[in-house]
């Protein structure tokens, strides 16, 4: 009887042992998939707010930073894009920045 129970033991240990192994190769399989390895671009948008300018992050309705510059200061081409929002890549956040708000 004692061998009969530790032979069960001993397959149920290495179904156990199996199974994890399986279930960890099935983890890091869905984990290196490419849809979760590709990095999403941020895109920024440059909008009016209140008046002022005003940096967004896309999606977001509120201003990650809002500027002390009014759009009402700008020239009028400018305004209508402003109001429009601009959309901008964020290794091109600062010169797009600049060219507003000098």
């Amino acid at each position: 009887m004692k061998k009969h129970f530790l032979f069960i033991t001993l397959i149920m240990c290495v179904a156990f042992i199996m199974f994890g192994v399986s279930l960890n190769n099935t983890v890091k399989a869905t984990s290196q998939s490419p849809e979760t390895t590709e990095i999403k671009e941020i895109t920024y948008i440059l909008s009016d707010y209140h008046g002022r300018i005003a940096l967004f992050e896309s999606e977001n309705p509120i201003p990650i930073k809002v500027f002390e510059v009014f759009t009402s200061s700008l020239p009028e081409s400018d305004i209508e894009l402003i109001k429009g929002g601009i959309n901008v890549k964020y290794e091109d956040v600062n010169k797009t920045l600049e060219d507003y708000l000098s």
